[in-house]
Formats: structure tokens, sequence, C-alpha cells
């Protein structure tokens, strides 16, 4: 677990800098503005968690099938995102004039969650960290500069422009990758790859990542969809706080995914996950702190802007804690390629989520919303938990 701690270490490097941006986005963009941000990182998010991670997450479990073919990979994502923006044209009206601005922030997206994955893989968790550090680094830079000496230019399209830039700054160690590492190579039939990736196995695990993505943003869609921007970004104020204790999580999986992946046996996987217990408990303390003064920090953040994020944000503390008992679990059903079980899985967290958020928006907006999320989050983490135990108990 020494690995996990360098890797939040360098997490909480990083997340200073988020915090300090996601405050005064919070405090600098307007309500109309914020929310609209929400609904198009929402919409980013979920394209990327169908074209990008599904890629990436095949990278890394199945490196030996695509060595020699690595930057292929890459190529067929950018591919995928062009064949999505011209499909996509006619929707463009639903997203305004921010359209060619939401696929280069797409692009960035694909670019720089690629040479992440390459250093992942390598558990070159260093370099995997830095990238990351120089990204939210340089966002902040950007935002905070906007705040302070033109913060009537802190638009919508100002913040998209400024995140590209930070995204492509930080992806210029593809550079580095590419002069450096004589195995990464690029084969000149793009989709030959393509018969190594999408075998039946593969396919659902495209199917549950592109699921996961849109199960994890369905709240803030059907927000957008029912409430007002008030609620929605009220919401959206709550989740970004709620977001920054995730970062814990965001460490453990980083770095648990390849570990798992190159586990000789179930009891090494048993050891693992007995001191990765051990983590959990000292999040819960976390979180108990985070709940307790939230009421008292809120208020200074936001000015006073957003009264409904404190209660919204201590109930997604609630779930945070699901979230990270059961989540890790993923990675044991990744290893074994239980992607059916993981697409049912999904498929029922958005059902009932789709169903409570329907039903608790119109009476309660966007508590009804952290509400929704906790129950539908607690059911799906708690069956990857159940489940991932239960194969790990098997006797080798």
């Amino acid at each position: 677990m020494k690995t996990v701690f360098k890797v939040f270490t360098a997490d909480i490097f990083s997340k200073i800098f988020s915090v300090i941006t996601s405050f005064l986005l919070i405090r600098g963009m307007t309500t109309t503005d914020y929310a609209d941000y929400a609904i198009i990182t929402s919409i980013v998010t979920i394209i990327s968690g169908i074209i990008l991670t599904g890629f990436n997450r095949i990278y890394i479990l199945d490196f030996e099938r695509i060595k020699n073919q690595q930057f292929n990979i890459l190529v067929i994502q950018l591919i995928g995102i062009f064949v999505l923006a011209i499909v996509g044209l006619p929707f463009k009206a639903y997203i305004g004039n921010h359209y060619w601005l939401v696929i280069l922030l797409l692009i960035g997206t694909c670019i720089f969650s690629f040479v992440r994955t390459v250093y992942q893989q390598k558990s070159m968790f260093r370099y995997f960290t830095l990238i990351e550090i120089i990204r939210v680094f340089l966002f902040c830079i950007f935002v905070s500069s906007l705040y302070l000496f033109a913060e009537e230019q802190m638009s919508l399209k100002s913040i998209i422009v400024v995140q590209i830039i930070s995204l492509i700054s930080a992806s210029i160690f593809l550079i580095k990758i590419l002069y450096t590492d004589k195995s990464f190579s690029f084969n000149k039939n793009i989709f030959a790859i393509v018969k190594v990736l999408f075998v039946s196995n593969q396919l659902y695990l495209f199917m549950n990542l592109g699921i996961i993505a849109i199960s994890n943003e369905v709240d803030v869609l059907l927000l957008g969809l029912l409430g007002s921007d008030f609620m929605l970004a009220s919401y959206a104020s709550g989740r970004k706080y709620y977001s920054l204790l995730l970062m814990a999580l965001t460490s453990v999986n980083s770095v648990l995914l390849p570990t798992v992946n190159n586990a000789k046996s179930n009891d090494e996987l048993r050891k693992l996950y007995r001191q990765y217990d051990k983590i959990l408990l000292l999040f819960i303390v976390l979180v108990g702190i985070a709940i307790l003064i939230a009421p008292w920090i809120i208020p200074i953040i936001d000015g006073g802007k957003y009264p409904d994020s404190i209660n919204i944000f201590r109930i997604l503390c609630i779930s945070s804690l699901i979230s990270f008992a059961g989540s890790p679990y993923n990675n044991i059903l990744l290893r074994e390629k239980k992607y059916k079980f993981m697409v049912i899985n999904n498929l029922l967290n958005i059902g009932v989520s789709v169903l409570l958020n329907v039903i608790l928006i119109p009476i309660y907006g966007g508590l009804g919303t952290a509400l929704s999320m906790l129950i539908a989050m607690g059911i799906l983490n708690m069956s990857s938990r159940f489940y991932g135990k239960r194969l790990i108990m098997k006797t080798d």
C-alpha cells in the first residue's frame, strides 16, 4: 500500500490547486454559466467514458495483445471523436455556440488520458501523478488570473478555452514517450487492432464503461432537465466538494487496477484488500470531519451563494463512504472479466437513479437528486463489493 500513499500524497498536492480552482469557479461564474458548465462537463465525461475509458482499460488489462500497436489506440480514439463530431452536428443547437469548443475539449481530454494510461500501465506513478499536477496547476493559474484581473471575463467560453490549453500543455509528455520508448509503435493498418479489441468480453467492457459514464452523470442531466439553473448550480457546487473527497478513491483505484491485474493468486489479492480496508477506516474519519465542518466552511467558500449545497454535500459524503467501500472491488471484476455482471449492475443503477430522481426532484430539488444518488450508488457499490469478495475467497 506504500504506492497508494505515494499517489495519494501527490494527489493531495494536485487537489490543492483543484480546490482553489473549484472555489473560484463557484464564486466567479454566474449561476447560469455554472449550471451550463456542469452540463457540458457531464457530457464530456459521458463521451469520454464511452470512447476513451474502454480503450485505455484494455491498454492496461490486455497489454500483451496490443503490444506493437499501442499508438493505434490513440488514433482510433481521435477518429471516434471526429466521427462523433460529424454525427452530432444536428444536435449542435442544444449546446449552442460552444459546440466546437466541446469537441476540442474532448480531443484534449483524449490525448491527456492516453498519456496517463501509458504511464499507469508501466506502473510509473511518478509521471502518472506529475502530469495531473501540471494540468491542474495550469488550469488553476488561468482561472485565478481571470478571477483576479478580469472577473467579468469568467464566462463559460473562457473557462472551456483555458481548460483545453491546460490539457494539451500537460500532454506534452506524449513527445517524451514517442522518443524514449522504443517499444511504443504505430501499425499502418490502423484498424487491425479492432479485431483484437472487439471480442465478446471486450464488448461487454465497452458497454459497461459507457453505462458507468452515463450512470455517474445521470443525476446532473436529470436535474438540468427537471430543475432550475439555481437547483443545478447548487447541486453541482455540493457535488464539486464531494468530488474532492473522492480523490482518495481515485488514488486507490489508479494503483489497484494494475496491481490487481498482476497479482499471482487469490491469496495475494486477499492480503491486498485487507490492507485496503485499513485505509477505509481512515477515510471514515475524514468524511466524519467533513460532515461536521461543512456548515461553517461552505458559506465561506461560496459567499452564501448556494445554501442548499451544504446538505447536498453532507448526503453525498455518506455516498462517498459506500463508494470507497465497494468501488475498488470493480478491479476484481475487471480482472475476472465479469463484464456481463457489471453491465447488469450499472443498468440497474441507472434505472433506480432515473426513477428516484423523477419522483424526488419536483419535491426536494437538488437534495432529492443527492438522495437518489446515495441510494442508487449504494446498491451498485455494495453489489460489487459482495461479488468481488466472493470471487477472491475462492481457493487457488
